[in-house]
């Protein structure tokens, strides 16, 4: 799941926004480490449960705080001047809306897969 979301989001990275150059490299890694951040952070909802997470079973309040502070914190440092102190460009924000979109594709396969698993094995991890 994590590959594919990946790839996704490389094509949306390359082909969407033509980081395709050397001289766009930096933008490119920019949006796949803010990418791989955030939805390894929010994947671990889904995987932590056999329920639809956030709307069936809700995560401990440490741990829905620490992914928010995760998340948050790689959105500012992402879309602010506060990525340079990282050695990192400022992301163009019209990448949030893609954010979105890949972090929802992550999400509903990750469940689509989950409840396969769960259909084929009769109980989760």
């Amino acid at each position: 799941t994590s590959t594919v979301l990946d790839l996704l989001c490389f094509a949306v990275l390359w082909f969407v926004f033509g980081f395709d150059t050397p001289e766009e490299a930096e933008l490119f890694q920019c949006g796949w480490f803010m990418f791989g951040v955030i939805s390894q952070t929010f994947v671990i909802h889904t995987i932590r449960t056999p329920k639809i997470p956030f709307i069936q079973d809700r995560a401990s309040k440490q741990l829905t705080l620490s992914t928010v502070l995760v998340v948050l914190a790689t959105v500012i440092i992402g879309f602010t001047a506060i990525a340079k102190l990282f050695d990192l460009p400022v992301m163009v924000p019209q990448f949030a809306i893609w954010l979105v979109i890949l972090m929802a594709g992550y999400t509903l396969l990750a469940q689509i897969l989950k409840r396969i698993y769960i259909k084929i094995n009769k109980e989760w991890v």
